[in-house]
Formats: C-alpha cells, sequence, structure tokens
C-alpha cells in the first residue's frame, strides 16, 4: 500500500470492503467447522502448511526467495516449542 500514489491519504469504499469481509468470516465460519471435525495432527499439520505458505509469500514480496523444504523444518520446530 505505502507504494501506491496517494500514500498516504488513500480513499476506498466502505460499503464494498464491508461486502468483502462478510464473505471472508462466513468462510471462516465454515473452515472452522471443518477444522473441528478434523484430529489433532491434521489440525496442527494445516495450521504448519498455512504458516509456511505465509511465510514463503512474505518473502517473496521482498524479494527473498526461501527454499519451502527448510521453512517447513523450522516452522516445525517453532510449533512444537510453543
Amino acid at each position: 500500500m505505502h507504494q501506491l500514489k496517494n500514500w498516504p491519504n488513500f480513499t476506498w469504499n466502505a460499503e464494498e470492503i464491508n461486502t468483502l469481509l462478510g464473505s471472508v468470516r462466513h468462510r471462516q465460519e465454515k473452515t472452522l467447522c471443518q477444522m473441528q471435525a478434523l484430529s489433532f495432527s491434521q489440525v496442527e499439520e494445516n495450521m504448519l502448511t498455512a504458516l509456511t505458505m505465509d511465510a514463503l509469500k512474505t518473502s517473496k514480496i521482498e524479494g527473498e526467495f526461501l527454499n519451502p523444504e527448510h521453512l517447513r523444518l523450522i516452522m516445525e520446530m517453532v510449533v512444537s516449542q510453543e
């Protein structure tokens, strides 16, 4: 966002944002219901996958390209320490 022309004086359509947020919230609730039906190991696996994908996307935005397998191992170590 900080790279947009009008930063930090940007505008948005609140009605459109609220519609999108409502859709996201509905999908979150649906996903949570599905996650509750999974075993703990499946939930942990899904969480590790999501964390890894998020970190890979973030690093790519920053111009860094991480090794997915190494990152996954790091994520597993972090989660196991919690």
